[in-house]
C-alpha cells in the first residue's frame, strides 16, 4: 500500500511534512503549515 503522495518539506529542518486535513505537520520539529492544498489533488491510487 502506497501512502498520499502529498509531501512538502519543512522550511526550518528540511525533513518530511505530514498531511492531516489542511495542515502540514513536521515529523522532527513539529512546525506546522496550513496548507491550502486541499482535496483537489487526490491523484494517488
Amino acid at each position: 500500500m502506497r501512502r498520499c503522495c502529498l509531501v512538502e518539506f519543512c522550511p526550518k529542518c528540511k525533513s518530511i511534512m505530514i498531511f492531516i486535513g489542511n495542515k502540514a505537520i513536521c515529523r522532527k520539529c513539529g512546525y506546522e503549515k496550513i496548507s491550502r492544498r486541499g482535496k483537489r489533488n487526490n491523484k494517488c491510487r
